[in-house]
């Protein structure tokens, strides 16, 4: 925003809400006649030029108005959008209905009937492109020998590979990859060998290593939630809702082998 004039960011701001409220492109005689903006069109449309220079408008043709871009929308937002503060009812709106929205699909469909709701307007809400997301933690577990586990925890919640939430853990071993978890056979010699637990917002994504195959019962202190998998090598598990403060995994094999991790608070 700092390459803009105030009277560019004026002109600008004008233009952008006069296309919000029209759907129509905007001209420099619509501008002109606008309360507050003391300017000929011919000035405005010099500045129109100056702001489509650098990648604020866009003129659908010659003879046409201006149009805002992605960029424009996007300073207007950050920069120059004035917001109000939410009522008391509002925020309680806000907390209640997103208390009920299970994580999953139908998170953004509900986020955006809200939305809808509170603005009185059509709401439009998507979630970031993959390649935004953003790496946190990164950490390699040593499983067999020449075999280690990969987690890889992401910025954002979603779905990555055969896991729900931000935990994207697989096996890496000298001759390719391999997704984790799966089943098999279990043996009652197994034992339970590591086991890594890592938050995600409500949701903890657990990762487990055993040495043979066999079922794995996990078990969370906090919500008392109690999943059973069947384990290869490797395997992960996700437990959703656990509550917001630290708590502890364990994971215990057929045999009766259990290991334990402890997660942060949320």
């Amino acid at each position: 925003m700092a390459d803009l004039s105030p009277r560019a960011k004026q002109i600008l701001y004008a233009c952008i809400t006069e296309f919000v409220a029209t759907g129509e492109p905007v001209g420099s005689r619509t501008l002109s006649k606008r309360a507050g903006i003391e300017l000929s069109p011919a000035s405005i449309r010099n500045v129109l030029s100056d702001l489509e220079e650098l990648g604020y408008l866009h003129q659908p043709h010659t003879s046409a108005g201006r149009i805002p871009t992605d960029k424009a929308f996007r300073l207007f937002i950050d920069a120059m959008m004035e917001v109000r503060e939410l009522t008391h009812a509002e925020n309680a709106l806000l907390l209640q209905r997103f208390s009920t929205i299970e994580p999953g699909p139908n998170f953004l469909r509900e986020t955006g009937k809200l939305l809808s709701e509170l603005t009185g307007t059509a709401a439009v809400v998507v979630s970031p492109k993959h390649e935004t997301l953003t790496l946190k933690h990164l950490r390699f577990i040593r499983t067999l020998p020449g075999e280690i586990l990969a987690v890889v925890v992401m910025a954002i919640l979603t779905i990555l590979g055969p896991q729900v939430g931000n935990v994207f853990s697989r096996v890496v071993d000298g001759l390719g990859v391999a997704s984790s978890g799966g089943g098999g056979g279990s043996s009652s010699a197994a034992t339970v060998t590591s086991i890594a637990a890592l938050r995600g917002g409500a949701d903890v994504g657990v990762n487990i290593t055993v040495s043979a195959n066999t079922n794995v019962t996990v078990t969370d202190s906090q919500s008392g939630q109690s999943v059973s998998v069947g384990c290869n090598s490797a395997c992960s598990v996700t437990l959703t809702a656990v509550g917001p403060n630290a708590g502890t995994v364990t994971a215990t094999a057929d045999g009766g082998s259990s290991q334990s991790a402890n997660y942060p608070s949320e």
